[in-house]
Formats: C-alpha cells, sequence, structure tokens
C-alpha cells in the first residue's frame, strides 16, 4: 500500500495543490500549515488552529471550513480532531499511483 500511496511524495503532491488553491484564491493563506500539521501528526485539535495559524479565532474558523468546503478534511463530530480525506475529485492529483494498472506499477 506504501508503494501506491508513496508517503514521501504525497507532502509534495498536497503542497503543490494547496499552494495553487491559495494562488487563484480558492483557499485562505496559511491553509498549507493546516495540513501539513494533520498530514505528520494524523489529527489536529481544533484548539490548536489559533496557535498553528498565528490568526484569530474566527480567521482559523474560516480556514478548517474552506478545507472541509473541498472535502479535504473531516471529522466526526464538530467538536472531534480534524483529519485529512482524500475527496474522489482530487484522487488523481494526491494519489496517482493509485490508478496505475500492475503493468505500469511493475515497470
Amino acid at each position: 500500500m506504501s508503494g501506491l500511496m508513496q508517503p514521501r511524495k504525497l507532502r509534495e503532491r498536497m503542497l503543490t495543490w494547496i499552494e495553487e488553491e491559495i494562488r487563484v484564491g480558492a483557499l485562505p493563506p496559511r491553509s498549507e500549515a493546516m495540513l501539513t500539521a494533520i498530514l505528520s501528526r494524523g489529527e489536529l485539535d481544533r484548539a490548536e488552529l489559533v496557535t498553528l495559524l498565528r490568526t484569530s479565532d474566527s480567521a482559523a474558523r474560516r480556514s478548517a471550513a474552506a478545507l472541509f468546503k473541498v472535502r479535504i478534511l473531516q471529522s466526526e463530530t464538530s467538536h472531534s480532531p480534524l483529519r485529512l480525506a482524500f475527496p474522489i475529485g482530487l484522487a488523481m492529483q494526491l494519489l496517482p499511483q493509485a490508478f496505475l494498472s500492475q503493468d505500469q506499477i511493475l515497470r
């Protein structure tokens, strides 16, 4: 499975995607800090957002909401920690090896 996900490259692919989204105004600045933290830790407590993003509580909530809107964040409840999701719309970009045939992988 790690061969399909290529964890070392996943961070690079995710940062490339989010930097482009920030550049075109689709996501707020510092969104990459949130995703990078979640990627390295596995989850992020909502109480850490203000400190991590170095912003106000309302701006931190808006940043999280923007990432929920594109479905790259998930949480069991409105108070649960934030976790990464891999929405189908981003699957080819974030996990390209998962869509190669066995022959392509072996080459």
